[in-house]
């Protein structure tokens, strides 16, 4: 059966409805994606700053304890402690250098 006129041209502008209704509903999923990753960016920078802050923390308290018992970093490498138990437990100021200040993120 052949088509009129007018089915082509209903058939053209549905065509064309369809795919500014796409184009659009793609625009809207790019908006959202970029408001998930600037939100996913926003809480890491976020956490990144606490975990800084925290590590900062342990390290004064760290050095706060060791003054209190009379000994220093270098003393207490040089009372000769186990390699066991240095490997067993990281101190936070041997995992962050609380003299340098490191960039936030």
């Amino acid at each position: 059966m052949k088509r009129t006129r007018k089915e082509y041209k209903t058939l053209i502008e549905d065509r064309i409805k369809m795919k500014n209704r796409l184009q659009r509903l793609e625009e809207q999923i790019t908006r959202w994606i970029g408001d998930i990753l600037e939100e996913r960016d926003r809480e890491q920078t976020e956490y990144r700053r606490m975990l800084k802050e925290l590590a900062k923390r342990i390290c004064i308290l760290e050095e706060q304890l060791a003054v209190r018992k009379g000994k220093t970093k270098a003393d207490g490498e040089a009372e000769g402690v186990e390699e066991s138990e240095k490997s067993r437990s990281l101190s936070a100021s041997e995992l962050y250098d609380c003299r340098e200040d490191l960039p936030v993120y």
